[in-house]
């Protein structure tokens, strides 16, 4: 089995941490950070997650950053993505996952910015 490191954009909020959460748990999975702006919220998640399956972490990320998400996403398994509003950051975090080599998944709900992409 392939062990994974997963990195979940917008990972301190209400879906994001849910998905964090549940990553956490997956077997096979050996870390999940947590990728996100709000370092108060960020760390409280990862509270949250003490003791799961998976290291738990925090990087502070700043998604206007191209430069930034290339870097947080590039040493990474995979990149999830629940980070809204959707129709201001999807494009930007696919284009960083295509430019860090990263899988990238996303919750994106909004059907103009799923279409833009």
């Amino acid at each position: 089995m392939h062990i994974m490191k997963i990195i979940v954009m917008g990972g301190a909020g209400d879906v994001g941490s849910r998905c964090v959460e549940d990553l956490a748990s997956t077997p096979g999975v050996e870390r999940v950070t947590i990728a996100d702006a709000n370092a108060e919220a960020a760390e409280r998640v990862a509270q949250t997650c003490a003791g799961a399956q998976a290291a738990v972490d925090v990087k502070i990320v700043d998604a206007n950053d191209h430069g930034a998400l290339v870097d947080a996403m590039k040493s990474y398994d995979a990149a999830a993505s629940a980070l809204g509003p959707f129709h201001r950051f999807e494009a930007k975090l696919v284009a960083a996952a295509l430019d860090a080599g990263a899988c990238y998944a996303s919750v994106c709900d909004e059907w103009n910015a799923a279409q833009e992409v």
